[in-house]
């Protein structure tokens, strides 16, 4: 009898690329493969003394470069992961081919991480790339030679010819929901690495407050925020006694999306944020920071319609009028709330068993089943 598939699994360290490849991951297990979870230290820490992760998993650690104390800011992770991490991840896959029932036959990158597949190749393993981003931010990507050729941008980028959970989780926030009506609340998050600066946090701070509205507001509290800590806890304490608005940590995003109470979803578009939302039925109110999220923004609000666009002021800041009337005005929008219950049934139909999504995870897993180590 042959032995199962087994699949190295490596995301990029951040909540919001690790979560969409557990779930990718719990589906291959289902399937038939052996797992190994491959985390940098640091997360996997995290990971493990949550229990957040399957055990049928097998939860690997290998170092991210950084010392313990150092603090995991993007760019310094980078860096550190390009330098450290190729060569402790070929010494685990030789490491783990010497025995028979630990040898992997594929391995799967976040695409944050596709210097593995460099790694796989030399190690002559079959490897997909798990993009977390949209597929049309993929395919601007793989356009970007063409674009410069055509002159619409230069060799940086710019435009030049225009057209046209882990973590750990407040527990009080699901019970708070329960005690708000149906379709009241606004959902507030920015992702796992987005920081915003102290003018724009001040006026979602007050665009929420003057809304008077209930808000679950996900703002996080490391190392990348100590410099606003001031403020939140004096605007925690003046909303307190109101009693309209909710500040956590972090949360069970899913569980959050899927409760009755929430009205509408103000996001920085990610796309993990963005299915969320849209697997729920839940209306947006956009706010891109950074990379494919302002092509999320133009999908959501030109193309589907299911939300509104904030629009920056000409300091680049969004104020608290804006936020408020945008608000008043999306929440208002019966023909928003159709669309966007239309995308939630779209969404249900292409994971069900003749649905798109469902039929290409199965071909995926096929693929991942052959012996050769070229997808075709």
């Amino acid at each position: 009898m042959s032995s199962p598939p087994h699949a190295l699994v490596l995301p990029w360290p951040r909540p919001g690329h690790i979560i969409p490849l557990m779930h990718l991951s719990h589906f291959l297990a289902d399937n038939g493969f052996k797992i190994s979870f491959v985390n940098t230290d640091d997360s996997h820490n995290r990971i493990v003394s949550s229990g957040a992760y399957d055990d049928r998993f097998h939860i690997i650690s290998i170092p991210d470069g950084l010392g313990p104390d150092e603090k995991r800011l993007t760019y310094r992770l980078v860096d550190a992961i390009e330098h450290n991490m190729p060569s402790q991840l070929e010494n685990l896959i030789r490491n783990m081919n010497e025995k028979e029932d630990t040898k992997i036959t594929c391995l799967i990158a976040d695409g944050a991480m596709s210097w593995a597949v460099e790694v796989a190749h030399t190690m002559g393993l079959r490897s997909v790339v798990f993009q977390t981003t949209s597929a049309s931010f993929v395919a601007t990507c793989l356009s970007i030679p063409k674009l410069r050729q055509t002159g619409l941008i230069d060799e940086n980028g710019k435009v030049t010819n225009p057209r046209g959970h882990f973590c750990s989780v407040d527990p009080s926030c699901m019970s708070w929901l329960d005690q708000q009506p149906v379709n009241s609340v606004i959902y507030v998050a920015f992702g796992s690495i987005e920081t915003l600066g102290r003018n724009q946090l001040e006026e979602i701070a007050f665009g929420l407050d003057s809304s008077q509205m209930p808000f679950l507001w996900v703002i996080r509290t490391d190392e990348t925020m100590i410099e606003h800590h001031d403020f939140l806890k004096q605007f925690q304490e003046s909303i307190r006694g109101r009693g309209w608005g909710k500040l956590v940590n972090w949360c069970n995003q899913e569980r959050v999306l899927a409760h009755p109470s929430i009205a509408c979803f103000v996001s920085h578009c990610g796309w993990n944020s963005t299915m969320d939302g849209v697997k729920n039925g839940v209306p947006f109110l956009c706010l891109p920071l950074n990379s494919d999220q302002f092509a999320v923004r133009s999908y959501l609000c030109d193309e589907v319609k299911i939300g509104l666009s904030l629009v920056r002021n000409e300091n680049g800041v969004v104020t608290r009028e804006e936020i408020r009337s945008k608000l008043v005005e999306l929440l208002q929008s019966e023909e928003i709330k159709e669309r966007a219950e239309r995308m939630k049934e779209l969404a249900q139909r292409s994971i069900s068993p003749r649905g798109s999504s469902f039929q290409n995870l199965h071909n995926l897993v096929e693929a991942l089943k052959k012996t050769d180590n070229v997808i075709d």
